[in-house]
């Protein structure tokens, strides 16, 4: 039931506000995770307190593409979640047709976030799954691309009927603080914008 997805605007989770619900849920067919894990939510209510960011449907990355997760969970293993995060200069270290694997960890609740392209501003990824300990210098995260789902994105923005729908704007990502944190955050059952 995609109304029990409550979306939250605001830097902390526990004091962001909330201002939607989501109205459908689009998703790639069938049960497999790995290589799919992405959604998209039509929202109940337009949000306008904020600027899209533009999500890219073709092929953009290359060996010398840096990210920047963006995220509510924690900054290490001992922290707590909720406060929005950034890190920077993520590289990619592999990549398939359907996932990119980076040489930074985000952590513990930033499932679903999103990695932005630090050149274009483009959302490039979504955050899929790391490894635990979230702060060891070996761990790596897996995203799904966004490129990889360019119809499923397409059905969702021409599906948007409703009042809230995908974005389609922003050239560059949200103003966050370089913090050193880490990205993400649709992993504790609240969108963020």
């Amino acid at each position: 039931d995609p109304s029990t997805l409550v979306i939250v605007v605001g830097d902390n989770v526990k004091t962001g506000k909330q201002v939607a619900r989501g109205a459908q849920l689009f998703t790639p067919p069938g049960n497999v995770l790995c290589g799919h894990d992405i959604a998209i939510i039509e929202l109940d209510t337009e949000i306008t307190a904020i600027t899209p960011a533009t999500v890219a449907e073709k092929g953009v990355l290359s060996p010398t593409t840096t990210l920047r997760a963006v995220g509510y969970g924690r900054r290490d293993d001992a922290s707590n979640a909720g406060k929005r995060l950034s890190r920077g200069g993520i590289p990619i270290v592999a990549e398939t047709a359907r996932e990119f694997e980076t040489g930074e960890a985000t952590c513990s609740g930033d499932s679903g976030g999103p990695a932005f392209d630090e050149q274009s501003g483009a959302i490039v990824g979504i955050v899929s799954r790391g490894v635990m300990p979230c702060a060891s210098p070996d761990a790596h995260n897996v995203f799904t691309r966004t490129d990889a789902f360019a119809a499923l994105i397409q059905e969702a923005l021409g599906d948007t009927t409703g009042a809230g729908g995908a974005g389609d704007g922003a050239d560059s990502p949200p103003d966050v603080p370089p913090d050193g944190g880490a990205g993400g955050g649709a992993g504790h059952g609240h969108g963020h914008g």
